[in-house]
């Protein structure tokens, strides 16, 4: 009998309350390890992280068990608590309720992947893709 094979690779773009510039220098490495540990637990794979001080790109592979609403809801809600407990924040950190999802095709997860790497560098110059952005 063969094993199931799956490639299921999602963009999801999320935002800070208000667009907020709430994921400060001192902050974003703490965001984004905690984002990759709830990805974790739920056995999605991370395949990068990236954004600015207002929102978050994330590219990830995830199994068919997992739904998509399931899992941006359980990343901002855990990161969410996470920033206003280990920042004393005192629940002033809070994202966005919406949040964008994209499918993408295994042939363009490394062009994807560089693109979230270089989210700040893309923004500081104007150089955003529109199709690869989320204009909520």
């Amino acid at each position: 009998m063969r094993d199931t094979y799956t490639a299921l690779y999602l963009h999801i773009i999320w935002h800070t309350w208000d667009n907020a510039p709430m994921i400060r220098p001192d902050r974003e490495e703490a965001i984004y390890a905690c984002i990759k540990n709830e990805c974790g637990a739920m056995k999605v794979h991370v395949k990068a992280i990236g954004g600015t001080e207002d929102h978050v790109h994330l590219l990830v592979d995830i199994p068919p068990t997992v739904v998509v609403c399931d899992l941006a809801k359980q990343v901002k809600s855990v990161s969410s608590l996470m920033v206003n407990s280990q920042f004393g924040s005192r629940g002033v950190f809070k994202w966005q309720g919406a949040y964008a999802a994209f499918s993408v095709s295994r042939h363009d997860v490394d062009m994807i992947t560089g693109y979230i790497q270089r989210q700040k560098h893309h923004h500081a110059t104007k150089s955003v893709r529109a199709d690869l952005e989320w204009d909520h």
